[in-house]
């Protein structure tokens, strides 16, 4: 019989949130791709991340914008697979 092997990102999804908005936060004005992001997220593997480290970004993105939401702040995508993300402040009235 063989053994069933998880494959994941190898993070727990906290740690990759925390890392894809810091990602975020330096990159600023000039915003910053998911490849950028995911360069990032896992500089730490001689691997580079997994197989859909992409994905992974894109759903601590999801993640990510209620719980920034309450702080008045949000992620602006722009673009498709390849997006460019930005972290914006949003102003109030």
């Amino acid at each position: 019989m063989g053994s069933a092997v998880k494959q994941g990102s190898g993070k727990k999804p906290k740690v990759v949130s925390d890392r894809v908005l810091r990602a975020l936060f330096v990159a600023g004005e000039r915003g910053i791709t998911t490849r950028e992001i995911v360069d990032e997220v896992y500089a730490d593997r001689v691997d580079g991340g997994p197989l859909h480290a992409d994905v992974s970004v894109r759903i601590a993105i999801f993640h990510l914008r209620p719980r920034i939401a309450p702080f008045g702040a949000t992620i602006v995508s722009e673009g498709g697979k390849g997006a460019r993300h930005y972290l914006r402040t949003l102003r109030r009235a």
